[in-house]
């Protein structure tokens, strides 16, 4: 391979300062798509959960209030 003519047409086939932040941009935005999502998903298991000892928790009313009450969905109504 012919060093030379591989430099002129590619001027430089290091990473530059701009396409490393580019790079490093790119995967924060997916990790915080990932990080959204795995929250999402806890938030909605963690409903369906205090759903379930609401269900179960008759005996101890004030536990099923608590929980509610910290649950996001309601703390936008207030």
């Amino acid at each position: 391979m012919h060093t030379e003519e591989y430099k002129s047409t590619h001027p430089s086939s290091k990473p530059t300062r701009k396409n490393e932040h580019q790079a490093e941009k790119l995967c924060y935005i997916s990790c915080r798509g990932e990080y959204k999502r795995q929250q999402s998903e806890l938030r909605v298991s963690g409903k369906k959960i205090a759903h379930r000892q609401a269900k179960t928790d008759q005996r101890q009313p004030q536990l099923a209030i608590m929980l509610k009450a910290r649950s996001p969905s309601n703390q936008k109504q207030i």
